[in-house]
């Protein structure tokens, strides 16, 4: 098998830019010459492998992606018991959250040194969100997503403007949800409008971070803003073919049109309750349900 090395070069400049950092800024941070980084960018030589490594680390990208889903790879039991986890809380399944996580944290010991920082970041991550939805400790659920992050060497008392890894956007989500429940919504508007600038649309935590915004515009009462910015989400998901947190979407844009006196509201609900069943997820339905006739009653 042959390899074509010469887009290595451009792509890191694409990135580079696509993340507005200088060329400058980004050799400082890896420790090598600017002369040295554009001849890496204008493909006048491959960049050494721990010059390239440190380069995809400060640019955000995970490495590892390219063999951690082979069957073999360290990794691959690890990212089975990732997807179970993130099976279960996508359709609201908490009863044995506790049990994966000790599976997820009984691999530590089979792992490869280098997976072990994205591990405990996993590990931290599900534990604050056991602590919120299980113990419903949200200060706890805070710590545990600060902690994920500290782990890595990034901190949010610092500066927010760092570049992220998939698991860390994930953890800056989560974060989003407990500063806006706990009434710092300053940092909640901060942290997801950093990510709306700096995460591809393509991106598949994207839909997330939408859905975020709007229900922090719910929360805030900005119940038309929360309108356009689910039928953003709607529009993205067709486009891309990424329905992550659809049904809670159409949910969402169904409650926010009845906060907003729209008449069509009862459709929105209906769709998020016909998807339940199409999708065959029978508890997020009973708990959209709950929480529509609950709505309804204020009124």
């Amino acid at each position: 098998m042959s390899y074509d090395y010469s887009f290595i070069g451009s792509e890191i400049r694409r990135i580079r830019k696509n993340r507005n950092i200088s060329q400058k800024d980004l050799a400082n941070m890896v420790g090598i010459s600017e002369e040295s980084l554009r001849r890496i960018e204008n493909n006048h030589n491959n960049p050494r492998m721990d010059n390239f490594l440190q380069i995809l680390e400060v640019l955000g990208i995970d490495f590892e992606i390219i063999l951690m889903d082979d069957c073999g790879s360290s990794w691959h039991l690890i990212n089975e018991q990732i997807k179970a986890i993130d099976n279960d809380l996508e359709n609201l399944s908490l009863s044995n959250l506790h049990t994966n996580i000790e599976r997820l944290e009984s691999l530590k010991d089979f792992t490869s040194a280098s997976y072990q920082t994205k591990l405990m970041q996993y590990i931290l991550y599900y534990q604050g969100i056991y602590e919120k939805d299980i113990n419903k400790d949200y200060l706890k659920f805070r710590d545990c997503l600060l902690k994920a992050l500290e782990i890595n060497g990034k901190s949010l008392n610092e500066d927010i403007n760092n570049t992220y890894c998939d698991i860390e956007k994930r953890i800056l989500i989560k974060l989003s949800e407990y500063y806006y429940y706990s009434n710092a919504k300053e940092n909640s508007r901060a942290i997801l409008t950093y990510l709306l600038e700096n995460v591809d649309i393509n991106d598949n935590n994207y839909i997330d971070i939408l859905y975020n915004l709007a229900k922090y515009n719910y929360m805030q009462k900005s119940y038309n803003e929360a309108i356009e910015t689910c039928q953003k989400a709607i529009d993205l998901s067709s486009k891309t073919n990424n329905y992550k947190r659809i049904i809670l979407i159409y949910y969402l844009l169904g409650i926010s049109k009845f906060k907003f006196n729209k008449k069509s509201y009862k459709e929105d609900i209906e769709k998020s309750l016909i998807l339940c069943d199409l999708l065959k997820k029978p508890e997020l339905k009973i708990i959209i349900n709950q929480s529509v006739s609950s709505i309804l009653a204020e009124k």
